[in-house]
């Protein structure tokens, strides 16, 4: 799990990278960790946008959010996803602004599908999953790309040095 952040931490210290995170209300429960993350990026030199678009016009939202030009929007289980309408067809808004949306599911996607429809032809719409059976729910949807974010436990806690564990990798991994 670190490992993908690390490169991302690493990128916006080089690139002075640009990243809105989108949320819609406040976070609750386990969820608050997702606010961290986001001050996690404003301590390793990026931009941060933190956007609630639950409030106020969501127009105003996607002005506020073009005027920033992110590099990569965060959302968690799919609560940011904006499409727009382009010549009668229904077009993801990081389509047509260029930018990478990154949906964290911390829940089932099934409990949120309905923007998801939208976004199974999207080309810059990447689900990071936490559960292997959420992957399962995207792909039902039609949407094949998934990352898989695990737990991480430093190396001090992982038990005996020398011990080996067997995995079996099912579908595509990075």
């Amino acid at each position: 799990m670190w490992q993908i952040l690390g490169v991302w931490f690493i990128c916006a210290k080089i690139l002075s990278m640009r990243v809105a995170f989108l949320k819609v209300g406040e976070y609750e429960g386990t969820l608050r960790h997702f606010k961290a993350f986001a001050g996690r990026f404003r301590e390793k030199g990026a931009e941060v946008l933190e956007l609630d678009i639950g409030q106020g016009d969501l127009n105003e939202r996607v002005k506020e959010l073009m005027d920033f030009g992110p590099m990569f929007c965060v959302d968690l289980n799919a609560n940011g996803v904006i499409t727009v309408s382009q010549e009668d067809k229904r077009l993801a808004l990081s389509d047509a602004m260029g930018f990478v949306h990154v949906s964290i599911f911390a829940d089932e996607p099934l409990f949120n599908f309905a923007p998801l429809l939208d976004m199974r032809n999207a080309n810059n719409f990447l689900p990071v999953v936490c559960d292997l059976k959420y992957a399962d729910s995207l792909a039902y949807l039609g949407i094949k790309l998934s990352l898989l974010w695990t737990g991480y436990r430093p190396k001090p806690h992982c038990g005996a040095s020398g011990r080996k564990l067997q995995a079996g990798i099912f579908g595509h991994f990075l």
